[in-house]
């Protein structure tokens, strides 16, 4: 990431090793124009709020319709400074 920006990224909640919530606050120290949205299997209320207060654009519970990702994925990109070349 910090060779080449992407617009967007799908992170897990639950990684291996580390929590999904800590990279994403690592992600937006870098770099807070990255959109990202978090993905989870779990249905806790607080864990999307944190994931939000934390810089998240989205926060969707797997598993998921793609249709409805892919219209988040778009509408997010939409956003004024979505995509900017950096």
């Amino acid at each position: 990431m910090r060779r080449q920006r992407p617009d967007l990224e799908l992170l897990d909640v639950m990684l291996s090793g580390v929590s999904g919530l800590h990279l994403l606050r690592d992600i937006k120290r870098l770099d807070s124009t990255i959109a990202d949205i978090m993905v989870t299997g779990s249905d806790n209320v607080a864990l999307a709020a944190e994931a939000v207060e934390n810089g998240a654009a989205a926060f969707v519970r797997e598993p998921f319709d793609l249709g409805h990702l892919d219209r988040l994925v778009i509408e997010i990109l939409a956003k004024p400074g979505a995509g900017d070349v950096r």
